[in-house]
């Protein structure tokens, strides 16, 4: 049994990168309101559910959960010797290089040039990675049988 190296990756510039849109929202945008409660709510409106967790030891995050199950979670809150971040997303909609997927539409919404990632598993999915995976990666699950998207996820690999 062979070992498997790094997963195939669609490559994205920065710029490229600062223009994704999560369910409808650019990134940058959300980024910039470094998990600040009131101006997430100014763009998704009341979370549903928000968990703070690590505070006590100095590794303050913050999920976000929304009505649509969306879910964004930022790192670094109680830093001040970094900008928080956004460490981990799971949305409905992503749009990237212009292109919108949602759960349930066929991956052919993403072009005709995607690369695939063979999973461990033998299944396949599709990774979105700032240059050559840098370690800040989306990556869109699928039913192997119709296509569909089931899942997107966004991870930092630290």
């Amino acid at each position: 049994m062979g070992c498997k190296s790094q997963p195939a990756t669609n490559e994205l510039t920065q710029e490229q990168f600062d223009n994704i849109r999560i369910d409808g929202i650019l990134k940058l945008d959300i980024e910039q309101t470094n998990g600040d409660v009131e101006e997430m709510a100014s763009l998704f409106g009341t979370p549903q559910s928000m968990v703070d967790k690590g505070v006590e030891i100095g590794e303050h995050t913050r999920k976000f959960v929304y009505v649509n199950n969306s879910c964004i979670v930022f790192n670094g809150l109680s830093s001040n010797l970094t900008t928080p971040s956004i460490s981990y997303f799971n949305v409905n909609s992503i749009t990237i290089n212009n292109q919108t997927a949602s759960i349930g539409d066929n991956i052919n919404v993403l072009g005709d040039d995607i690369i695939m990632n063979e999973n461990v598993d033998g299944t396949q999915s599709i990774i979105f990675s700032l240059f050559d995976y840098d370690g800040f990666s989306i990556i869109i699950e699928f039913d192997q049988s119709s296509d569909l998207i089931t899942k997107i996820e966004y991870f930092v690999w630290t």
